[in-house]
């Protein structure tokens, strides 16, 4: 018989609670279950373990399993998993599970215009062209899509696919009174990241290791070509272009139990995060009568020019403890993050040749910054289907350290 697990209700008290993907990274960005939500991360449920592959083989199901939630506004999370080739009792077999997080067509700009025959180009002919009150303003789509492996060699591997990107691009039409030959905006990111962990310890006592990569390609960029009164274009102006590509490594030594005595259980734990951002990008500039383009490695924002580069080190040393007795669990967390950023700002502007050379501000920045933080999560289980949750985050003294050279 073919049996379907599905999400269930938990009664949440939620006191405080931040929740962001990169701390989180076995679980997808962006998706934590309420029930994960209300105890601050500390006591997750199927729905969150189902599609993160240090917890799958966890899940106790025949057949299929199944989950769906709407926790906010236009925006569905759906989850699906199953064991092919997988025994009568649901043992064995490829463990496949696929979620989606998402607002669908929700914040994709519509690019709605009237046709219009009016005179165009030189000779005095027509044209049907498209006609825009005003250049569309790009909006913020959401979209992700996760697909999990597992089941061989105590491991799984995710795949997961996110995008908020959104391109509006069109030739010969007018917008506003102006009469452009191409006009192209780029706005939002996409974002591919490759996870894998262990799903059983190395040792008694734990270590269970894991690591994730994901590759950001953020774009931001406008650029277009305008008609003059003879009906030419002096060349392709570009008014902003911030694009970037940032790889992101995470590694995870996955927890030693240092203490597991009367029902209470603590453990340490050491994470790492790398981050790295590169820039190539373009400004246009006047030559005579012609707009000619130039590349960049650095940001373009509204022709103002800086050349920079960022690396980010972050170390999680991280305690944690729980105990459970009867329907009461109780859970804590201690991250001692540590984080060291480097950083290089140039700012450039253009000479008499067109040429960026240095202008102002020559900045090496390096910034030490330690911000510890406690989470606690408590659960009461009032029926085997039925608990009250409750939890908090508590941002405890931040200290930074900055040094700047200029």
């Amino acid at each position: 018989m073919t049996r379907k697990r599905i999400f269930g209700l938990a009664a949440a008290l939620l006191l405080s609670c931040s929740i962001t993907g990169g701390l989180w990274a076995q679980g997808v960005e962006g998706w934590n279950s309420p029930q994960s939500d209300a105890t601050a991360g500390r006591l997750r449920s199927d729905a969150d373990n189902f599609i993160r592959p240090d917890a799958y083989s966890g899940l106790n199901f025949k057949g299929w399993y199944g989950m769906t939630s709407y926790t906010s506004t236009n925006l569905a999370h759906i989850g699906f998993a199953t064991r092919i080739g997988a025994d009568e009792e649901g043992n064995g077999g490829l463990y496949l599970g696929v979620y989606y997080g998402g607002n669908l067509w929700h914040g994709v700009t519509n690019t709605n215009y009237i046709e219009n025959n009016i005179p165009w180009g030189t000779g005095g002919g027509r044209k049907d062209i498209p006609s825009y009150t005003n250049i569309p303003t790009l909006g913020e789509p959401s979209n992700r899509i996760s697909i999990l492996l597992g089941g061989f060699a105590d491991m799984g591997i995710r795949f997961t696919i996110f995008s908020s990107y959104q391109k509006f691009s069109d030739n010969d039409f007018q917008a506003a009174g102006t009469n452009y030959k191409s006009f192209e905006a780029k706005l939002g990111s996409i974002k591919p990241q490759l996870a894998w962990s262990m799903t059983r310890n190395l040792t008694d006592n734990g270590i269970r290791p894991w690591a994730t990569l994901d590759i950001t390609f953020l774009n931001n960029e406008t650029r277009y070509e305008e008609y003059e009164a003879d009906w030419t274009s002096n060349g392709v102006q570009i008014t902003d272009s911030r694009n970037y590509v940032q790889p992101e490594l995470n590694l995870g030594l996955g927890g030693y139990t240092l203490v597991n005595k009367d029902g209470f259980t603590g453990s340490f734990d050491l994470d790492y995060r790398l981050i790295m951002n590169f820039y190539n990008n373009e400004f246009s500039y006047l030559d005579g009568t012609t707009w000619k383009t130039d590349t960049i490695k650095g940001l373009n924002t509204n022709g103002t020019f800086t050349e920079r580069s960022e690396t980010t080190n972050l170390f999680i040393p991280s305690v944690s403890g729980s105990w459970r007795g009867g329907p009461l669990s109780l859970r804590f967390k201690l991250n001692l993050d540590t984080t060291i950023i480097s950083q290089t700002i140039t700012n450039m502007g253009l000479n008499t040749e067109n040429k960026l050379v240095k202008n102002g501000e020559d900045q090496s920045i390096s910034t030490l910054r330690f911000a510890p933080n406690l989470r606690l999560g408590l659960q009461w289980r009032i029926v085997p289907r039925l608990a009250l949750n409750a939890g908090t985050r508590l941002n405890l003294s931040r200290v930074t350290r900055v040094t700047t050279e200029s």
